[in-house]
């Protein structure tokens, strides 16, 4: 609540914080020994947003990288916010109060990457262009040498490729890194 005294005549009225949005009303009619009521001031806080670009590795540059998931999210998981990409990987998250915060790219079938970010008041924090990587599966299982305890030594390999590995002393295998 607030009063000022002011001579006959109209006014603009102006209201700001540091780390709000400032609000302004004009036309306000005084009239001398008379109240006159002002609405609401209504302050939000000061916003930022985080743009960027978001491209899938395996793919041409030019080539359509829309629907990567974008999602940015605080220490506390209190705000978050989501978007996809557009055609050419572009991204853009508005709107943003000021923290750091996770940003998150992600895309069935490729590695999800993170990244942290700061958002500033007024300002658009550029993240890093990021590539996502295709996802690489694993393959594995048990050999048994018949007769033996020891079962380590076995050779397992993916037919046309180069991916192998050798058996443990229990017959345990595992391939990794398979595109």
């Amino acid at each position: 609540s607030y009063q000022l005294e002011v001579a006959s005549g109209s006014y603009t009225l102006a209201a700001g914080k540091s780390g709000y949005v400032s609000e302004t009303v004009s036309g306000i009619s005084a009239t001398k020994g008379q109240t006159t009521t002002v609405s609401l001031l209504s302050l939000v806080k000061e916003t930022g947003a985080v743009a960027g670009k978001a491209i899938l590795s395996d793919k041409p540059a030019d080539a359509d990288h829309s629907g990567i998931a974008v999602s940015l999210a605080s220490a506390s998981q209190v705000y978050t916010a989501i978007t996809a990409t557009a055609k050419e990987g572009k991204y853009r998250l508005d709107g943003i109060l000021p923290a750091t915060y996770t940003l998150t790219f992600s895309e069935n079938g490729y590695v999800p990457f993170s990244t942290t970010v700061a958002v500033t008041a007024g300002q658009t924090t550029g993240a890093a262009d990021v590539s996502l990587l295709p996802a690489k599966g694993t393959i594995s299982g048990i050999v048994q040498l018949q007769g033996q305890l020891d079962h380590s030594g076995a050779a397992v390999l993916i037919n046309g490729t180069s991916f192998q590995a050798l058996s443990e002393a229990t017959g345990n295998y595992t391939i990794t890194g398979i595109p």
